[in-house]
């Protein structure tokens, strides 16, 4: 019997999980995330063994070669996280708070690194799902016809939940699915809860689309004669179809509830994102210098025209300082705490019950999360195994980047990959939005999908 049936649906069910995974708020549930993460450690397990059935490794794949070094830093990070979570380490790392336990009860306890070793458990599980969507689409979406489905999958299903965001937004923007809304009643989140979140999911979808918008294009321009009025008249002729307006008309769509979410990171991430789509897929196609600048002017023409449309509370809270909601207090907070455990950390996932020891008076509003995805994770792993959980992403970047230029066709795939890095990278500066598994599982495929298009066949 032959496996590329069940390899193909793999590869469907995978798409699929990823694709749902934003309804159910975002996948933020215990009762979402969960099976989520098992349906995916399910679809790998089955297609490893379809591995092993045909004589093959995972270890041994040419295609994953270059992700040896990355793979195996990510590995180290997982296994300390572990680590975190064990009573055979020395006494001197635990959290402090296990020996006032121990003095108030009288007797010894397990004591460890993390303070709520459930809880490393359940972010060890849940990266360990995100490399699984990384991996199998990898895998999977080598085959150029596969990445283009899963592509316009993504893109696809962001347009339709940005569209229940609109009609939820324009009907009273009073419920959240199958419940009352109980927060930020005046921004468009969609199924999520939290509008930056919302914000950065919408974005993502953003650059989807403007990815097989520019795909079209190029397909369009490379095929047309570079003389001016051929070449106009054919980029005229073609853009005023009707499949050419609906695509365009969905990446105003999308882009727009970014703006009404009323998110500042999230829009200007969402424009960084945006620039660094266009910028690399103008300088990596071959067209006159004029038609470049052209097609950058329209570009920027494309994001005015949307700001203009929309309302203006977004840009109205970006004059807002940041320090009245609390933040840079916190930052200086977590340094200092750093500074206490710079090696050790307190524990993959344990901000929230760590961080309230070190809070003081200058800090206003309640945080389980830090909004700064950077110094949340050296504050949980520890300086070293952050610096091998950021390298080990950094190096996949680098593959989809020499991608970009080396890859004669399918350009596409690695630039959207680094689009979307700026976008999210930039994002978690100043906020949390990676750590909705439905936005982790959306980006781990998209940096599968560069990845798999940036490396040869052999």
């Amino acid at each position: 019997m032959t496996t590329r049936p069940i390899a193909l649906g793999i590869f469907y069910a995978l798409l699929a999980l990823v694709v749902l995974s934003p309804f159910p708020f975002g996948a933020a549930r215990d009762w979402a995330w969960l099976p989520l993460c098992i349906g995916i450690t399910t679809l790998a397990t089955v297609f490893f063994a379809l591995l092993a059935v045909r004589g093959e490794s995972p270890v041994t794949l040419p295609a994953l070669s270059p992700l040896k070094i990355p793979l195996l830093l990510f590995l180290l990070v997982l296994l300390w996280a572990a680590l975190q979570t064990a009573s055979f380490t020395p006494v001197a790392w635990h959290h402090p708070l296990w020996q006032e336990a121990e003095k108030a009860l009288g007797k010894p306890l397990h004591s460890s690194i993390a303070l709520d070793t459930q809880r490393t458990y359940q972010h060890i599980l849940r990266f360990f799902s995100y490399a699984l969507v990384f991996i199998l689409t990898a895998l999977l979406t080598h085959n150029a016809k596969r990445a283009e489905i899963a592509l316009k999958a993504l893109s696809f299903a962001a347009l339709g939940y940005a569209c229940y965001g609109l009609w939820i937004y324009f009907n009273g923007n009073t419920s959240i699915l199958w419940t009352a809304k109980w927060a930020y009643f005046k921004d468009l989140t969609s199924t999520f809860v939290n509008r930056n979140s919302y914000a950065t999911f919408a974005g993502v979808g953003t650059l989807c689309l403007m990815a097989l918008w520019t795909q079209r294009l190029k397909i369009i321009a490379e095929k047309a004669r570079l003389r001016r009025r051929s070449f106009m008249q054919r980029m005229i002729k073609e853009l005023l179809k009707p499949q050419s307006l609906l695509m365009l008309t969905a990446v105003f769509v999308v882009l727009s509830t970014v703006l009404l979410s009323n998110s500042r990171a999230g829009f200007m991430s969402t424009v960084a994102g945006m620039l660094t789509l266009i910028g690399f897929s103008l300088r990596t196609t071959r067209l006159p210098r004029w038609v470049k600048l052209l097609g950058g002017v329209a570009a920027i023409a494309m994001i005015v025209a949307v700001v203009a449309g929309s309302n203006t509370r977004t840009f109205g809270r970006m004059s807002a300082d940041l320090a009245e909601e609390g933040r840079w207090p916190v930052y200086a907070i977590l340094v200092q705490a750093i500074e206490d455990a710079p090696l050790t950390g307190y524990g993959l996932g344990n901000f929230k019950n760590t961080f309230p020891l070190y809070r003081d008076y200058t800090v206003v509003g309640y945080y389980d999360r830090a909004h700064n995805d950077y110094l949340e994770l050296i504050f949980e792993l520890g300086i070293p195994a952050a610096i091998l959980f950021y390298t080990s992403i950094l190096w996949i970047i680098a593959i989809c980047w020499r991608g970009i230029k080396r890859r004669q066709r399918q350009k596409i795939y690695p630039t959207l990959a680094v689009a979307v890095s700026v976008l999210v990278g930039a994002h978690a500066m100043i906020d949390f939005s990676l750590q909705m598994p439905s936005i982790a599982v959306f980006y781990a495929m998209i940096l599968g999908l560069g990845y798999g298009q940036s490396v040869t066949r052999q």
